[in-house]
């Protein structure tokens, strides 16, 4: 059975889980897919708390972002592994929030009923912090996992170049910073289905990393430290004895310098998962060997530039006779 696609939303700073482009998204997806639209706290750190304990727990294919939403969710996908897609990212929120330190109100209803918050110096200090960090954990095998939408009207953020910067593919459409409902489901709702389509999450798949010196690790599990509650990385080594490790997520999943260039820690290189076909049509009179005709056909599939490209590994199931049964090749693709 297909696991159902699920869809986090990530509000903008003033609105909440009931804002216009999250009752859209709900509308646009109903039936198709599960769309998450919870309430983020006031404060950043309690609400990145919040969505990674949603993404632990409801396991999301990809995460959908609108101004400090997006914020949160640049940061997030890279660690998480789950693609996102920034509508109209505000990637200096303190600056943002300096200019309105005072009394204020939710633009859209809270679930808790509570609508006035304040902004202060505290707040601001908070999101400061966190944005000069907020791309430490990108990388390259994540570039083109992260979309940014950039409104042409916006005139709040400005952050096309810096988003350019760090990410591949950028996209605008006709509107201001916060998207109507119709504009939501024209523009965002399109793109978010391409990058459901494009990076499908699997229930089995297993993300696999390489440290700056050459090493090969396989990610196992996030877990938390029992004293202090930090989150950290449990991890094993693809070589020699295959030992466990555990490192602060943190660590895991920071830039580094090196010959004078910043680059991650440990490098991400796939996310892999299986699939197989089946080949019928095989010529027995060139071979009687059933493994000749493996060695054949592996050869063959070899040549192809997708394949080598895209880091195709090759398992293969020969029958006793293959010219009669066929070949069942089972792709472990490096997606």
């Amino acid at each position: 059975m297909q696991k159902e696609k699920t869809i986090l939303f990530l509000h903008g700073f003033y609105a909440s889980g009931q804002c216009v482009p999250a009752v859209a998204l709900r509308e646009a997806f109903e039936g198709k897919a599960r769309v998450l639209t919870p309430d983020l706290p006031l404060h950043p750190h309690d609400a990145i708390r919040l969505i990674r304990e949603i993404c632990d727990k409801e396991k999301p294919d990809v995460l959908v972002g609108n101004s400090c939403g997006s914020f949160y969710a640049q940061m997030i996908s890279p660690i998480v592994g789950i693609p996102a897609l920034l509508g109209n990212p505000h990637f200096k929120m303190s600056d943002f929030l300096r200019e309105r330190i005072g009394s204020h109100q939710y633009k859209s209803p809270r679930a808790d009923g509570k609508q006035d918050f304040t902004i202060g110096e505290y707040l601001v200090s908070e999101f400061e912090e966190l944005e000069a960090h907020q791309f430490d954990c990108c990388n390259i095998y994540n570039k083109d996992r992260v979309w940014g939408l950039f409104g042409e009207e916006d005139t709040l953020a400005h952050f096309e170049p810096l988003f350019l910067k760090h990410y591949m593919n950028s996209h605008h459409f006709p509107g201001g910073h916060t998207p109507t409902a119709e504009q939501f489901k024209t523009w965002y709702c399109p793109l978010i289905e391409k990058l459901l389509l494009d990076y499908p999450i699997t229930e089995d798949q297993v993300r696999y990393f390489q440290h700056f010196k050459g090493n090969k690790y396989k990610l196992i599990a996030s877990a938390f430290d029992s004293e202090t509650q930090e989150r950290m990385v449990l991890y094993q080594a693809l070589y020699g004895d295959r030992k466990f490790w555990i490192r602060p997520e943190k660590m895991f999943f920071e830039q580094i310098e090196r010959n004078g260039k910043q680059a991650s820690y440990p490098k991400h290189l796939a996310c892999r998962s299986t699939f197989g076909i089946r080949i019928t049509s095989l010529d027995h009179k060139v071979l009687d060997n059933p493994m000749e005709q493996c060695a054949i056909i592996i050869t063959l599939l070899r040549q192809f530039n997708e394949i080598v490209a895209m880091g195709w590994s090759l398992v293969v199931k020969a029958n006793h006779n293959v010219a009669q049964h066929g070949l069942n090749l089972n792709f472990h693709k490096l997606s």
